[in-house]
């Protein structure tokens, strides 16, 4: 059970969410609706709370199954019932979390998927520059920093990253 922590409607400026998806997608499709049947009712009475995002990808890191671990990031972006729910932001603090353990090659690849998966977002980009960065890839840092900065030409890190990249 999850309780909100703020009001839900705009008196908290914390909160800047135009909306909250759902985190078990069930569609309404017109045969259902002629049949009776609540989509939405079957899944929560089918519903097994299973492993989040993060501890199946940190249990493949930590086989040793990189390979292993993008397909089941794949799996679970393809599976319907997770449709609404973003992942940029436990992909990207796993990626974090790699690099302050000294792994950066498995961090690249962690931020990999976040880029493939969110490449209108500014900070993918700048995660996987700063990860080229630490593994001493100035080129490949720049070439990510300046992406960032193409889709949000105001992302202060990543001007402030290639500012210092280029006077150095």
């Amino acid at each position: 059970m999850r309780a909100s922590t703020l009001w839900w409607q705009d008196a908290d400026p914390r909160d800047r969410r135009k909306w909250k998806a759902p985190e078990i997608a069930a569609e309404l499709t017109s045969a259902d609706y002629k049949a009776n049947v609540d989509p939405a009712m079957a899944a929560i009475l089918s519903y097994v709370p299973g492993k989040t995002l993060t501890e199946i990808l940190t249990e493949a890191l930590r086989a040793g199954d990189l390979t292993g671990m993008v397909k089941q990031y794949r799996g679970y972006r393809e599976d319907p019932a997770h449709a609404y729910i973003e992942t940029e932001s436990a992909v990207n603090t796993l990626g974090y979390s790699l690099i302050n353990q000294n792994l950066v090659d498995d961090a690249i690849e962690i931020f990999k998927l976040n880029v493939d998966a969110y490449p209108s977002s500014a900070n993918v980009y700048d995660s996987l520059a700063e990860a080229y960065l630490r593994k001493g890839n100035k080129e490949l840092a720049i070439k990510f920093y300046t992406k960032a900065v193409e889709v949000d030409p105001n992302f202060a890190s990543s001007i402030e990253a290639l500012r210092q990249l280029k006077t150095n």
